[in-house]
């Protein structure tokens, strides 16, 4: 998960979005940065854009959705709307940053060079631009100038452990080994949960072919980033060159258990297949590959020698052709269609096509430059050490060799010294992959959240009555935060909505329906407007007061607030409104408490009350509390993953290791899949 910026939450009064053109600019700005906070970056450009609609002279919209589209990979977009903010106010240091980061992600090095640089001239010391100015240097290989930067940035920043890690890469580039391995160990003495070195490290020892280190320091890389699949490739290929097959297909399984679609691991585990003799399994896996990608090559070949050593010399011929047919000039392709049309029975076939094989051959030793033969180096995937990539004017065994050795994935030296945009600005990269997160509590959503694991719908009574009576034309379903959908089509359905209910409020005059504003506050709430959406959950209950929907709602609606609030909190240096910030933390999840309890009191069996109670105690620190929730959701539901899911945080909080592997164990059963990955650390 992307650490957020630090973006001041202002108070937002309520909002009725009744027209576009009636929408109050700077309100709209604020909902945008609050919603961008929460890293719900579809729904922060919507928002962006309206701003940009209704006061196209102000920069700030255009910063902000740049910023927004930086964190969803769109560098191109980024770049675009950065520029439009520096064409409105060219004193706006922030967006040379992101425009800068973007462009060093669409490889145009110089021009990103030249933002940092503008950026430094704002703010000559500034940690980040000194950092990215860094990474600008070091793509356009100018490592002398990358490592006197390098110096002024630990001369003002001595502590700084990425400004270690830059330079071991530099270092390492530069063919200085041993320097690199000094820097590491500084990188690593400030921060030992920063991956970056200790994926330097690996690279170094693989390449010295020394295996038992770069396995160990994979190890500590899987511990600190445990979903990331593509360490278990990396280790998997350690594995192998260290002879530990039985590791390296362990680490292939567990992958394709998280991932079945996984090609690299799919492939990779069919060629240790082939090298142990398990045959079948090995072809089934590469017909999965080839099911995926057909015009993988490699898979395609790898298959056909499989099928001579098995005998099955028609599958074997109509892979081959199909190798030939791309590759005109591959002579060993027409060996084995030699070998094959032999072994079948079919003397003319076998002579045509070995004859084909040696006029190439002798073509080629004749004249190479007039007659080449065809190297078809094909990617089955990418590698992780450039020692292994492919290289030009490699021989046809080297290229045999290749068909049969292991891939693994994207080189770690690849990726800059700037890693992330965000982990950088925000200083924490120990957050990024170590917390393990409770799942979401459950909110009330126009959006059904099943998934292929989870293929029926959450239920209660009460909406399963709602959506009978037909009170909106939506139906409302209840899911994870975390589930909720954001692509521009779904947003433009929720603003259409809220647009709606307030029509029909307005056109009721002094006798508006309680459901009408319940209606708007579910939109509201899934817009991020809490405030708004507070509001009309008030005016329902106060027209209803027995009405547990609305109670669920209010309550979902007060803890985003609170903890929107309190990420401001954990980030404000001002330390009279950080005080504020937690009062009012605590005072808005208190009152979400009250409402699930009066939600209780009214259906004594809601099992998502207690799971969100229970979440709330969590984000508390009141585990004990957190427990006795989720025993009671558990109770009501036995089958509840998310609940034995959260209750395991709980149990490992308390430091009840085999209770809370128990239930993790359990939740993965049901279809909890990061259950797997925290049973794995612990």
């Amino acid at each position: 998960m992307k650490i957020r910026f630090l973006i001041t939450i202002i108070t937002i009064a309520a909002a009725t979005f009744s027209v576009k053109s009636q929408i109050n600019a700077e309100q709209v700005m604020n909902i945008g940065r609050n919603v961008l906070s929460m890293d719900d970056y579809m729904l922060s450009i919507h928002y962006f854009n309206l701003a940009a609609e209704a006061k196209p002279y102000l920069a700030e919209p255009y910063y902000y959705r740049a910023l927004a589209k930086l964190m969803l990979d769109d560098y191109r977009g980024a770049e675009a709307d950065a520029s439009m903010a520096l064409d409105r106010n060219k004193f706006m240091t922030e967006a040379y940053r992101v425009r800068g980061f973007a462009r060093l992600q669409l490889n145009r090095d110089s021009l990103a060079l030249l933002d940092f640089e503008q950026g430094l001239e704002y703010q000559p010391i500034d940690k980040y631009f000194l950092y990215y100015k860094v990474s600008g240097l070091s793509q356009l290989k100018q490592y002398d100038k990358a490592r006197e930067t390098i110096g002024t940035l630990l001369r003002y920043y001595p502590g700084f452990e990425h400004a270690y890690a830059a330079r071991a890469q530099i270092n390492y580039l530069s063919k200085d080994t041993t320097a690199a391995l000094a820097d590491i160990d500084s990188a690593l003495m400030r921060n030992k949960n920063d991956v970056f070195p200790y994926q330097l490290r690996t690279e170094i020892a693989v390449n010295r072919k020394q295996w038992e280190p770069a396995s160990k320091d994979l190890d500590t890389i899987i511990m600190l980033e445990p979903k990331e699949t593509s360490n278990y490739l990396n280790r998997a290929f350690v594995r192998y060159n260290n002879d530990d097959y039985f590791g390296a297909m362990s680490d292939y399984n567990y992958i394709l258990e998280l991932e079945p679609e996984n090609l690299s691991a799919r492939y990779n585990r069919a060629l240790l297949l082939y090298e142990v003799m398990e045959y079948k399994k090995a072809v089934d896996d590469f017909s999965e590959v080839l099911r995926l990608r057909p015009d993988n090559f490699h898979a395609i070949y790898a298959r056909a020698l499989i099928n001579l050593d098995l005998g099955k010399w028609r599958d074997a011929i109509a892979d081959l052709h199909k190798i030939v047919a791309k590759y005109p000039r591959f002579h060993q392709g027409y060996y084995a269609l030699a070998h094959a049309y032999s072994r079948n029975g079919n003397t003319a076939k076998a002579i045509e096509n070995y004859n084909k094989a040696e006029n190439l051959v002798k073509q080629y030793v004749t004249n190479p430059t007039r007659h080449p033969l065809d190297k078809p180096t094909i990617e089955a995937g990418e590698t992780n050490f450039y020692a292994d990539k492919p290289q030009e004017g490699e021989t046809d065994s080297e290229v045999m060799e290749r068909f049969n050795k292991l891939v693994t994935v994207s080189n770690a030296l690849e990726s800059t010294t700037a890693k992330s945009y965000q982990e950088e600005i925000k200083g924490r990269v120990q957050d990024r992959e170590m917390r393990v997160e409770p799942v979401a509590m459950f909110i009330i959503t126009p959006f059904d959240s099943h998934t292929e694991l989870r293929p029926a719908s959450n239920y209660i009574r009460e909406l399963g009555e709602y959506n009978t009576g037909k009170y909106a034309p939506w139906k409302l379903y209840l899911g994870t935060l975390t589930n909720t959908q954001s692509d521009r089509e779904a947003i433009d359905k929720i603003f259409d909505m809220a647009n709606f209910f307030t029509k029909t409020i307005e056109n009721a005059g002094n006798k508006p329906r309680p459901i009408d504003y319940f209606n708007r506050g579910v939109a509201l709430s899934v817009l991020k407007d809490f405030n708004a959406a507070i509001a009309d959950f008030d005016s329902t209950i106060n027209l209803t007061p027995d009405m547990t929907l609305a109670y669920l709602g209010r309550s979902a609606a007060l803890t985003q607030r609170a903890y929107m609030v309190r990420m401001q909190h954990d980030e404000s240096t001002d330390k009279v409104k950080s005080q504020m910030n937690v009062s009012a933390v605590r005072h808005d999840l208190q009152m979400a408490i009250n409402d699930l309890d009066k939600a209780l009191t009214l259906n004594p069996r809601l099992v998502y009350a207690w799971f969100n109670k229970g979440n709330i105690y969590y984000s508390l620190g009141d585990y004990t509390s957190a427990l006795e929730c989720y025993n009671r959701a558990l109770e009501l539901r036995s089958d509840f993953p998310e609940a034995y899911y959260n209750r395991g945080l709980t149990y490992l909080s308390l430091g009840n290791r085999e209770s809370g592997r128990a239930d993790l164990s359990r939740a993965g059963e049901l279809g909890i899949l990061p259950s797997y990955s925290v049973l794995k650390r612990i």
